[in-house]
């Protein structure tokens, strides 16, 4: 069992479309199309016009990927005139729900700074720690060359840091 405070991976801070589904704290059923604010393996922070309640299950599809999975409201976090804001685990973190690879944590112990960054051959996008040579490298061109797992043919791709916004709209109505 983890030390409590400890995380399981980086969070960033990602505008996703999202949909959630499930039974608000009245008993009502609702979908509701929303945003994340924060994104992580293993949850993330939205925004909800719905009052819900801590452990409830709700079910999320990310415009984005397309993918679903389930979750369950860890609690509130926060209400403005926009919202509730809550905080949510993903039932199984290997849905990768987002379509985000995020390294182990032990990576973040030497990293001088942590990017999202995508491929730009495939377009998957990855929350990478890089050492103070590479995030240079990064800075100066606006581009990285590294590998990717999901390319082949080349030992290595060209990466360019990410929009922190979603740069795919949502399919359907």
């Amino acid at each position: 069992m983890e030390p409590e405070g400890t995380r399981r991976s980086d969070r960033i801070y990602l505008e996703l479309g999202i949909q959630i589904s499930g039974v608000d704290a009245a008993g009502k059923s609702f979908t509701e199309q929303t945003q994340t604010l924060v994104v992580s393996q293993h949850g993330a922070k939205m925004i909800s016009r719905h009052v819900l309640l801590p452990q409830q299950a709700l079910s999320i599809r990310c415009h984005k990927t397309g993918r679903e999975a389930l979750a369950r409201v860890v609690g509130e976090i926060g209400a403005d005139e926009e919202g509730h804001y809550y905080g949510l685990e993903i039932s199984d973190p290997a849905a990768n729900l987002w379509g985000i690879e995020f390294p182990s944590m032990d990576e973040s112990e030497v990293a001088a700074g942590r990017v999202l960054l995508e491929c730009l051959g495939c377009h998957t996008q990855e929350v990478t720690h890089l050492d103070a040579f590479a995030l240079e490298v990064l800075l100066a061109n606006q581009c990285l060359m590294r590998p990717c797992n999901q390319c082949t043919g080349s030992p290595t791709t060209l990466w360019k840091q990410s929009s922190l916004k979603e740069s795919v709209a949502p399919a359907g109505p």
